[in-house]
């Protein structure tokens, strides 16, 4: 059966014709820690449980360096959901995860469906936040201020290397 369309050039050729285009390389921007946390809004100083959420992704973000000002909206997002998340777990414990059907059979009830939602939107905010180990390889720390050659060479001497 014979090829369809134009047949490709070659790729010496399409290159210089501009057919291949180079791949974008994506900028690592360091991240500015800060020395203290953001400030949660009055939506989540209303509920106990999500203060305390709030507090402690800032606190795991902290220990790891990547903790920025930026991060508050997003952190207040994650411990919203999370809220939810831990909600739907006591419902269905509660109520259970299927109910009878009209037509006979099994059914979801809303908090199944609502813990799969929030339980996707969790996983995204996760790898958002860097809360993952593979997110958190592809983390840029921020660099400490670089010393000049000198005060290097005096610390060798004296570390004895």
């Amino acid at each position: 059966m014979g090829r369809r369309g134009k047949a490709p050039a070659h790729p010496t050729l399409a290159k210089i014709e501009g057919h291949y285009k180079e791949k974008a390389r994506t900028r690592v921007l360091p991240i500015e820690s800060i020395s203290g946390r953001p400030s949660p809004s009055l939506v989540c100083q209303a509920d106990e449980l999500t203060l305390q959420i709030f507090n402690d992704t800032c606190d795991s973000m902290q220990q790891m360096g990547c903790l920025s000002e930026q991060d508050g909206p997003i952190i207040e997002t994650y411990a919203c959901n999370y809220r939810e998340l831990l909600l739907c777990i006591q419902a269905m414990r509660k109520d259970g995860i299927e109910i009878e059907s009209q037509r006979g059979g099994g059914k979801s009830t809303v908090h199944a469906v609502n813990y799969h939602r929030f339980l996707a939107n969790h996983m995204k905010l996760l790898q958002e936040l860097a809360l993952t180990p593979s997110a958190r390889t592809r983390l840029a720390t921020p660099q400490g201020p670089k010393q000049s050659d000198k005060v290097g060479q005096l610390l060798k001497k004296l570390g004895g290397n």
